[in-house]
């Protein structure tokens, strides 16, 4: 081998070694939990609405269902991050943090996802329509759009409904900060739903039970 070739050799030989040896992205991932800061009312009396209630799975929209963390993009484009992506899907996330939240407010007799002995007087769905980051002005914002609805489980009527759009923007680009928001927006109006269920169901038992 001739010293032209020996040093094309080495040139490639080096050049490929400090590809090799770049860093490649570490994937991150994220959860939405109970708020720190959150405090669960005990001034509320317990069992306000009297009757059990089933928690349905949460159904969230087929663009946000998955681990991947999305990003609007125009009007009817989003795409998603690459290397940041939810620890759990969203949907059993937030089905539950709806459950340990309704339990400890005692909103009523009992809440679960699943019973077998006992016929639930409620029901909840939830459905999320939107779950996306946005960019705005220059700045990063969250967007949260979710549905809480109680039913009459012998006749399937809609008792309460409560639907809320939230948008908040963020103090900084930070997508840890942004599950941090998605979890206390999502909590802000699950307390607000709560507190329309004992407003307008509490003393009025279910005429199914």
């Amino acid at each position: 081998m001739n010293r032209r070739n020996a040093l094309v050799l080495l040139t490639a030989l080096f050049f490929l070694s400090g590809c090799m040896s770049q860093k490649q992205p570490t994937s991150k991932y994220y959860v939405i939990e109970k708020p720190d800061t959150l405090q669960v009312s005990e001034s509320q009396p317990p069992s306000s609405v009297e009757g059990y209630c089933e928690i349905l799975p949460v159904e969230v929209y087929p663009a946000y269902a998955s681990q991947s963390i999305a990003k609007r993009k125009q009007s009817n484009e989003i795409v998603y991050y690459s290397y940041h992506h939810w620890a759990v899907r969203p949907g059993e996330s937030m089905t539950l943090l709806l459950e340990d939240y309704l339990d400890q407010a005692a909103v009523f007799d009992g809440v679960s996802t699943r019973y077998w002995k006992i016929e639930p007087a409620y029901k909840l769905e939830t459905t999320v329509f939107h779950l996306e980051t946005l960019e705005e002005d220059g700045k990063m914002w969250v967007h949260l759009s979710v549905r809480f609805k109680v039913l009459d489980n012998a006749t399937n009527e809609e008792r309460i409904i409560h639907h809320a759009n939230r948008k908040k923007e963020l103090a900084e680009r930070d997508l840890n900060l942004y599950a941090r928001t998605v979890s206390g927006l999502f909590h802000e109006e699950l307390h607000r739903f709560s507190q329309k269920i004992t407003a307008q169901l509490a003393d009025k038992p279910n005429e199914g039970q």
